[in-house]
């Protein structure tokens, strides 16, 4: 009986460790279950997340997939860790290029061609890496989508920027030198070539932003822009300038030209508080956040040098007599002086806005020089009022950001204005037709109406003024979202058109 019963007890025990063991395996599936429940749903968003951001760029569709699916699950569902991702991918391409060019320095150093032209690119690549720094902190500092969609036009103009720099740097190497062209070779396939197709790309999604947030419901307030030559009611004080003007240059701007208070002055003869330009350019403030306006007035006089403005040197403002009197010229080129035709610059601008004024730069090369730039510049919002810019080949080049020129004379007579800036080529098929926006605006004549258009999928017809506005050179030149063309215009005292010449 007793063994019956120690029997019973075992099998009931046993029975109670099955349904143990049952119930352990049932609560493991339901975790695992969830578990891959969610990871599909990561998978699923990132997919769609993927899809919308990569259905308009005109680069690689699978490289855009590739960029894009760096994104950590845990950030699948913010459309700005997309963007970063994009980014980050093109900063570790500019890098590894960057210590390739490092790499071959150390074995150019006899090769003058090779060095200059590493000098050169090394220099644009440092520059690309501060642009896209500072995408990356514009990037931090809005907090949701919408946010960065109102930065967009700085955003734009940062990556063009890289685009512009990488270019540079290729541009730079020449292929008669054949180790020159083994290293241009082995930049583009080991990093050049990505920096540009991940660029194009992520300038496509930000382009494209407006559209991509709307699908992913998230409301996009866009603001018109003011076709007046004047800066938005709203955004300007009751002296009409815009609330980050300071008041320093508000004085500056009132006064005539005669009153303007230097804060160094350049003369030939010795009047001044320096004898050359870039002695008085390396004067600029040591101090990190220097406020205000730095002027330098350059007396009459034919200045013989080459100048720079670092980059570092913000907000300088730099006037002569007159471009007819005041001349800042040189002659170093492509030809007599062997030199790269970036290198060839009688003035470089690097820093942010600068403001030149009655002024000449020239470069006297001539003819038998080639390519000899009179001035480079890459200074974002920056600006030429009443300058001369002389040279024969490739006289002003244009390398990246925002510009603006007003009566200026620019001469030569083989590429003259020149850089990496968009431009438009004729049109040729219909492969590209899903890509556009197609729109029309204030027709007149026998061909006004719209009525037997093309289907085609981005054909919009007429559209609004403020909607037509957008395609204006305001859209081009503004500067990010309490910034507008007319703004940064205006604060440089420069005057201009922005919107339309008619009606």
């Amino acid at each position: 009986m007793e063994k019956k019963r120690k029997i019973i007890v075992s099998i009931v025990v046993s029975l109670s460790l099955i349904l143990v063991a049952v119930v352990a395996t049932g609560v493991i599936m339901a975790v695992n279950n969830k578990k891959s429940n969610g990871a599909d749903e990561v998978q699923n968003t990132k997919e769609r997340f993927t899809s919308l951001m990569c259905r308009n760029t005109q680069e690689d569709q699978n490289l855009c997939r590739e960029v894009l699916s760096q994104v950590d699950g845990s950030s699948s569902s913010d459309p700005k860790a997309y963007i970063d991702a994009a980014v980050n991918d093109i900063r570790d391409s500019v890098t590894t290029a960057l210590k390739m060019i490092t790499t071959e320095e150390e074995f150019s150093k006899d090769d003058n061609g090779i060095k200059m032209a590493i000098d050169g690119c090394k220099e644009v690549m440092e520059s690309a890496l501060s642009s896209l720094d500072l995408f990356s902190n514009a990037l931090r500092s809005n907090h949701d989508i919408n946010s960065v969609q109102t930065q967009s036009p700085d955003l734009k103009n940062w990556l063009s920027a890289v685009i512009s720099y990488q270019q540079s740097c290729v541009d730079i190497f020449e292929d008669q030198n054949e180790g020159e062209r083994k290293i241009k070779e082995q930049l583009q396939s080991q990093s050049l070539d990505r920096v540009e197709k991940v660029s194009i790309i992520t300038l496509d999604i930000v382009t494209g932003l407006a559209k991509i947030i709307e699908d992913l419901g998230v409301h996009v307030q866009m603001k018109p822009i003011s076709s007046s030559g004047r800066v938005l009611r709203e955004e300007v004080d009751n002296e009409g300038f815009p609330d980050w003007f300071s008041s320093s240059d508000r004085k500056l701007l009132a006064k005539d030209v005669k009153f303007y208070v230097p804060n160094v002055v350049v003369a030939k003869d010795g009047s001044g508080n320096f004898r050359t330009i870039q002695d008085a350019i390396n004067s600029y403030p040591k101090t990190k956040n220097f406020q205000g306006r730095y002027i330098i007035y350059v007396k009459t006089g034919i200045y013989k040098e080459n100048c720079t403005v670092p980059s570092h040197a913000m907000n300088v403002f730099m006037y002569g007599d007159g471009p007819t009197k005041t001349i800042v010229t040189a002659s170093m080129s492509n030809v007599t002086h062997n030199l790269k035709t970036m290198l060839t610059a009688t003035f470089v601008n690097k820093a942010g806005m600068f403001l030149a004024k009655d002024m000449r730069f020239e470069n006297a090369a001539g003819a038998k020089g080639h390519q000899a730039v009179a001035l480079r510049n890459v200074g974002d919002f920056s600006a030429f009022y009443n300058c001369h810019i002389h040279g024969y080949q490739d006289t002003l080049y244009v390398q990246a950001n925002r510009q603006f020129y007003r009566n200026c004379e620019i001469a030569g007579t083989v590429d003259f204005i020149f850089g990496t800036s968009p431009g438009w080529a004729p049109h040729d098929g219909n492969e590209m037709k899903g890509f556009l926006d197609i729109c029309e605006y204030g027709n007149t004549g026998p061909a006004a109406s719209v009525h037997g258009r093309i289907k085609w999928k981005g054909y919009r017809g007429i559209i609004t003024k403020n909607e037509a506005m957008r395609f204006t050179v305001a859209e081009f030149l503004k500067g990010g979202p309490n910034n507008s063309a007319d703004q940064w215009l205006n604060a440089l005292g420069v005057p201009f058109d922005s919107g339309f010449l008619r009606p």
